[in-house]
């Protein structure tokens, strides 16, 4: 379900399919808008189209290194290879790691214990992720074998935190020579406990563990110590690190840099006010999209995909496509929700899914990857027109809902037609 190029007859020049409506494809970064009868708008900047607020992210470029996308802009993310991702949305997130890339700062705090040593920090030794040369190198030692849980050797920070809060912690690292490659070093935050065990590799990996925190200050540790899962006969290691952060949530959002104080990344808020492209009484709205959540790790989680609703967006109208572990669809008439729609058990944590919702005089239609809706009718099918809808929001539900900890969303492709639905169209644009 994603925009395409033809070619036009007799030219043999390509030029962009369109429909009546509406078509974004961030993949290719073409976006339109066609009203029935009227040539279409075309353009590559899909600022073109939308109201865009949000604060500076980093994603991986296209040449999958780790960069800037500017604020107020979409975030256009990519695999480490370069392949397109779609466009980032996420919530608003706190990093409460101080000098989130300078390991040898006093915010790091270098901790010995029994007859570990003192970790060495070596400040901008490698290249990071972000392409710069600004990864530090860490070297750790403690007695070979050792069982003694007093024996370590670690950087540590100490963060504030909310008891019984789950919090990510997250960091890039690599193995700083060859001989490290196959090494473990062992990470923890808010939990105070458990260890997570990390194996070295000679690339850049992020590294994350969610834990619920213990009391109201972190302990951030990356180090080694004795009798926490360390391979028999493993005493030192030195490992390159870069971009540190705990947040609250159950997912690594991306990258927010700090240097002497917490920074906040605001969560995305993306709309356009619709005109003549929205049929308020025939609806069509499909979306493919990627999220970075494990299915079923959050009961209480909700991700909006897309929504269409009232001008002051406080909901008399709508029309919200959404996930869960499910894939759903609601519709709300003069204030009442009137009719949901859900599917089987969705797997998500970056696995795409494409889902299509419509409706018209007394009917309602969904589909989830070529296949239909299971139909929950919580009341009547809303009856055309919804005379309120104006306002296509991505990745965003109304106003003052609650946006669940987890919002984290890749949106390959969306598109709105004004037009009837039937289910075995909405099937096939699913596919």
């Amino acid at each position: 379900m994603k925009l395409s190029l033809g070619v036009s007859p007799g030219s043999g020049r390509r030029v962009w399919r369109s429909h009546d409506g509406l078509g974004l494809d961030f993949l290719k970064r073409q976006f339109f808008v066609k009203p029935t009868g009227v040539t279409a708008t075309r353009t590559r900047n899909v600022l073109d189209l939308f109201t865009w607020s949000s604060s500076t992210k980093y994603v991986r470029n296209a040449a999958g290194v780790i960069a800037a996308s500017g604020a107020n802009a979409p975030a256009f993310d990519h695999t480490i290879a370069g392949s397109p991702l779609g466009i980032l949305i996420e919530k608003a997130s706190t990093n409460l790691v101080l000098q989130s890339g300078d390991f040898s700062s006093a915010s790091w705090a270098k901790v010995t214990g029994g007859a570990g040593v003192l970790p060495a920090i070596t400040h901008n030794d490698a290249v990071a992720p972000d392409g710069a040369v600004a990864a530090d190198r860490i070297d750790l030692s403690i007695p070979a074998g050792s069982a003694n849980t007093t024996d370590f050797s670690r950087v540590a920070q100490g963060p504030a935190t909310a008891a019984g809060q789950a919090y990510t912690g997250s960091l890039w690292i690599k193995a700083a020579t060859l001989a490290d490659v196959g090494k473990v070093i062992l990470f923890r935050h808010a939990g105070w406990s458990s260890y997570l065990a990390h194996v070295l590799t000679a690339d850049w990996q992020r590294v994350s563990t969610t834990e619920t925190a213990a009391g109201s200050t972190a302990d951030m540790q990356i180090g080694l110590r004795g009798g926490f899962g360390l391979p028999g006969g493993q005493s030192a290691v030195s490992a390159h690190v870069w971009g540190a952060q705990l947040e609250l949530g159950s997912i690594p959002t991306s990258y927010i840099p700090t240097t002497t104080a917490a920074v906040t990344r605001n969560g995305d808020v993306i709309r356009r006010v619709l005109g003549a492209e929205l049929d308020k009484s025939n609806l069509i709205l499909a979306a493919e999209f990627s999220i970075d959540r494990a299915s079923g790790s959050d009961g209480s989680f909700q991700q909006a995909i897309a929504s269409i609703v009232d001008a002051a967006i406080t909901g008399s109208d709508w029309a919200i496509l959404y996930t869960t572990t499910l894939a759903r669809a609601s519709f709300r008439k003069n204030g009442a929700t009137e009719n949901f729609g859900q599917s089987g058990t969705l797997t998500h944590n970056g696995a795409i899914s494409k889902q299509a919702i419509g409706f018209t005089n007394l009917a309602t239609f969904g589909a989830v990857n070529g296949t239909t809706f299971l139909i929950d009718d919580t009341g009547t099918a809303p009856s055309a027109p919804l005379t309120n809808l104006a306002t296509l929001q991505l990745g965003e539900f109304l106003t003052g809902a609650s946006n669940p900890a987890g919002r984290r969303i890749h949106l390959r492709a969306l598109s709105l037609y004004p037009q009837t639905p039937d289910q075995a169209r909405l099937n096939a644009l699913t596919v």
